[in-house]
């Protein structure tokens, strides 16, 4: 996706005399000529996911119980280098612990990470599913918030991954015109750290700790790429 970013500088004045204001001239326009002008933002992905979490917890005074997670946010990334992608996301997320039976109402989320691709396979033939198969390493922390008063449930997330990459395009990885640009697919073993807390019974009186049960799990999932660096995409883990 080709996009052309300008960043220009406007100054505005706005002269009192005597107690008289006079109204200042803003041009829309003005001159056309910027401080910075930049053709393309090759090193820009935006997107947005959502995520479906289903896990064992073991709580403080409650022993293994069941956290079940769903979150929609929007996804930034940069890439300083072609092999490394230092990103942010910022969205919603909704909970449940244990037999409540529905979901909590959704509050704010926000996580940061990076990804290293370490690895990088080019497949030609068969051409029906031409593309790239590769391995990268995800770190990411979040944090999570959910519910209000008795169903409030806040927690944190440091997960770690070795994901398995294949990425089959529309028709050329050169091909940036067309739409959608390309289907990938990714899995892989991780590992998650959780920290949160819950109100047992909905009582704000009895604020219970809980932290991850089992360490090791797996994640998977699939990013649709509507352009060369927009996209669409879902996870579960």
């Amino acid at each position: 996706m080709k996009l052309k970013l300008k960043i220009g500088i406007v100054l505005a004045f706005l002269a009192v005399f005597a107690g008289v204001s006079g109204a200042a001239t803003l041009s829309g326009a003005g001159t056309r000529e910027t401080l910075i002008e930049q053709d393309f933002l090759d090193f820009l992905t935006i997107g947005a996911d959502y995520q479906y979490q289903s896990r064992d917890v073991s709580a403080s005074s409650q022993g293994k119980m069941r956290l079940k997670t769903q979150t929609i946010d929007g996804y930034i990334g940069v890439d300083p280098f072609k092999w490394l992608m230092i990103f942010a996301t910022f969205g919603g997320s909704a909970a449940q612990v244990g037999d409540s039976g529905s979901y909590n109402d959704s509050k704010f989320k926000w996580s940061a990470g990076f990804d290293v691709n370490w690895w990088r396979l080019e497949i030609t033939d068969p051409t029906f599913i031409e593309g790239e198969l590769s391995l990268k390493t995800h770190l990411e922390f979040s944090m999570y918030n959910s519910g209000s008063g008795g169903e409030k449930i806040d927690w944190n997330e440091t997960l770690a991954a070795l994901l398995a990459n294949y990425e089959v395009y529309t028709e050329r990885k050169g091909a940036l015109d067309k739409y959608p640009y390309s289907l990938a697919f990714f899995a892989g073993p991780a590992l998650s750290w959780v920290d949160g807390n819950y109100y047992a019974n909905r009582d704000s009186s009895r604020k219970v700790d809980f932290h991850e049960e089992h360490l090791f799990g797996i994640i998977g999932g699939a990013d649709l790429y509507i352009s060369h660096n927009l996209s669409v995409g879902a996870a579960g883990q």
